[in-house]
């Protein structure tokens, strides 16, 4: 159990102890222990609660598929977790008290609903703390933004560039009129 203890985080202000080793695909921290591999919320519960038996799963009570503290864990019937996350997409705000309805809500590759505004204050939080990396970021962008100028150029008149034309109108006006999250 030491080896897991050194891939973790404490997250100030909500008592998760979060994974920051591998993850898994699903979005939940893997790890592999004598050539077998492992979620590591199933791990820490199996060797800190006891053995998970069939047919049933571990909801994590704070939604932080990363979190490893059992005390945010509930082992439930995989008909009862199925219930559980039906409710929960049902809901109308975050854990943050935004609300969870129109453009304020977008569905990852995994189909769950994640707020807009959080993400946006995550990135904000990201920006201020790496600034480096967003530089190195912004300078990679602007690359990009050189070449979108000249193929523009070069396609002035052509029915494809209308078209791009128009797509960027219509962003930016919703940008302005605050129903887009970012700038064009």
């Amino acid at each position: 159990m030491d080896k897991v203890f050194k891939h973790v985080q404490i997250e100030v202000g909500s008592d998760c102890i979060t994974w920051i080793g591998a993850k898994h695909k699903t979005g939940y921290g893997a790890l592999t222990r004598n050539k077998k591999h492992y979620k590591s919320h199933r791990y820490v519960f199996s060797n800190c609660v006891g053995p998970i038996p069939d047919g049933f799963e571990i909801h994590h009570l704070c939604h932080n598929k990363l979190c490893i503290n059992t005390s945010h864990m509930l082992l439930v019937s995989l008909a009862e977790h199925r219930v559980i996350t039906a409710i929960e997409k049902q809901k109308t705000h975050c854990i943050h008290g935004h609300e969870m309805s129109g453009y304020n809500v977008r569905i990852d590759k995994y189909g769950h609903r994640k707020c807009r505004a959080c993400n946006r204050i995550k990135t904000n939080e990201w920006c201020k703390n790496n600034t480096e990396k967003r530089n190195a970021y912004s300078r990679e962008y602007n690359k990009t933004s050189e070449k979108r100028k000249e193929w523009c150029r070069n396609n002035a008149k052509t029915k494809k560039y209308k078209d791009y034309q128009k797509q960027y109108r219509v962003r930016r006006k919703e940008y302005e009129c605050g129903q887009d999250s970012g700038p064009v």
